[in-house]
């Protein structure tokens, strides 16, 4: 038996997100991004998410990005990597910044911006023909509809609606939730999604293959 346990499962934003993806009011995806940072290269005690030798799967981009790699892969049928670009910002000579280009669908563009080496912010960019969705931190800002005008009927903002969601404990409880998932089919002896463990094969052997566009910023 194998399953592959993803913390932000259960995020909040996440799921948020994945009911605008489907409300077929926002119009057509144009693209989505993330964007996650915080300063924990400039901490001590701080070894066991960096790889000294710099490889792929064992820095940022394998134990943070590959949770918003496995949304993608789960939400859309096709996910192609442009390239990944690492970046080196601290004395240590660790892989601390990375920004990962994709194609989702053939025609929708995303990108993942993680970086250890920079102000602590989460915001989440979506943008469709009809709408675009800004959340930061734990406000989500909706900007809808495309068809706003001043009255010389050139087009202006809409002004955003502004949804707030509770983001205490939401990794967390995110990562609770995915464990007592397992832990209560194992119980119950039931099976696993078959189709999110394939999607989860997939991109690990993508990883860890060396396949990858990448360049490496010093």
């Amino acid at each position: 038996m194998l399953y592959f346990n993803f913390n932000y499962q259960y995020l909040k934003k996440l799921t948020f997100v994945s009911n605008e993806l489907s409300n077929k009011k926002n119009g057509k995806l144009i693209s989505i991004n993330f964007h996650s940072s915080h300063g924990l290269v400039f901490k001590k005690n701080n070894t066991w998410r960096f790889d000294k030798q710099n490889k792929i799967i064992n820095n940022i981009l394998g134990n943070l990005g590959i949770h918003y790699l496995f949304f993608l892969f789960n939400k859309f049928k096709k996910v192609k990597f442009r390239d990944v670009i690492f970046q080196i910002n601290n004395k240590k000579k660790l892989i601390d910044t990375v920004e990962c280009n994709l194609i989702l669908n053939k025609n929708i563009l995303s990108k993942i911006f993680l970086s250890y080496a920079s102000v602590s912010l989460k915001i989440i960019d979506i943008y469709f023909t009809n709408s675009i969705i800004k959340i930061i931190n734990n406000k989500i800002y909706k900007f809808f509809p495309r068809e706003h005008f001043n009255i010389k009927k050139k087009f202006i903002t809409p002004k955003p609606q502004i949804i707030k969601i509770s983001n205490k404990f939401d990794t967390d409880n995110s990562l609770k939730k995915s464990t007592s998932y397992f832990i209560n089919q194992i119980i119950n002896k039931k099976k696993f999604n078959l189709e999110l463990t394939k999607k989860a094969l997939k991109l690990n052997n993508f990883l860890i293959s060396n396949k990858l566009k990448k360049i490496i910023l010093k």
